[in-house]
């Protein structure tokens, strides 16, 4: 048997129970990852680990729980809270991120962009139509989109300008900075961090087995994908997830089917 129904993302009682202060964060990853592989392998006796793990997506819409685009910020957009102000590094990895956002008042923030990135992207303007994303024609609109004071809004945005201008970040040390973020129209969403995928579970070997007590294999028990443990670590790299899964899947299933020739199952 091969043990790929994904982790526990979705189940929320285990979520919060595992990792208390992401407590209330909706799951945004797929819908069914709900445990089922974890009690599977219990019953059969397997060990878990790293059941705190989980890997969180920084920017999440906080209206409709919709994924942003995470490449917007590595393209240049910031970050900013509810008083108009930079909190974070917003090109840092998304653990950081999600939690330097949970810090914020209301547990979220506002994703900021100009025009140049936004047309770069014709893609984007689906958010616009969802209403996700908002339009805003001035630094005064910016500010009345976030709620803040547009004066603080302008003075971070001015000295975002500066720092652009300098190539040197002295508030977060943000090294990656594409644009001046100068080119109006702006674009704002709301967003919040999101449960993306489980990094604990299932303790496998490179054999893709499942471990018992002892790192004793189960016989006749394999696992793969986000259902297992170990394997990502405790962030998992923008692609490495469907690595692991395709990697050892094909592992557990070659070795799935071997067992099955070999004993008659």
């Amino acid at each position: 048997m091969v043990l790929a129904t994904g982790g526990f993302a979705a189940y929320s009682s285990l979520v919060d129970q595992s990792h208390p202060t992401l407590k209330g964060i909706a799951p945004v990853g797929f819908r069914d990852a709900t445990r089922d592989g974890l009690v599977i392998a219990r019953t059969a006796g397997a060990s878990l680990l790293d059941l705190d793990q989980l890997e969180i997506r920084p920017t999440v819409s906080v209206k409709g729980n919709v994924p942003i685009e995470e490449a917007l910020r590595a393209r240049g957009g910031i970050l900013l809270n509810k008083s108009g102000k930079r909190f974070t590094d917003e090109t840092g990895i998304r653990d950081i991120v999600s939690q330097d956002i949970l810090k914020q008042s209301g547990h979220a923030a506002y994703l900021v962009i100009d025009s140049e990135i936004f047309d770069a992207d014709k893609a984007l303007q689906t958010y616009v139509d969802q209403g996700l994303m908002k339009r805003c024609g001035t630094v005064a609109a910016v500010a009345k989109a976030i709620g803040a004071n547009s004066a603080a809004v302008k003075s971070t945005l001015n000295r975002y300008y500066r720092t652009y201008d300098r190539k040197f970040d002295q508030d977060f040390a943000r090294y990656e900075m594409r644009v001046r973020l100068d080119q109006g129209p702006w674009y704002v969403a709301a967003v919040k961090p999101g449960v993306l995928a489980t990094l604990g579970g299932i303790r496998i070997n490179d054999r893709a087995e499942v471990l018992g007590s002892g790192d004793t294999p189960i016989p006749g028990l394999y696992a793969a994908g986000e259902v297992t443990a170990g394997v990502q670590g405790g962030n998992m790299m923008p692609g490495n997830g469907l690595t692991d899964a395709v990697t050892f899947g094909l592992i557990a299933g070659a070795k799935s089917a071997a067992y099955a020739g070999k004993t008659g199952l």
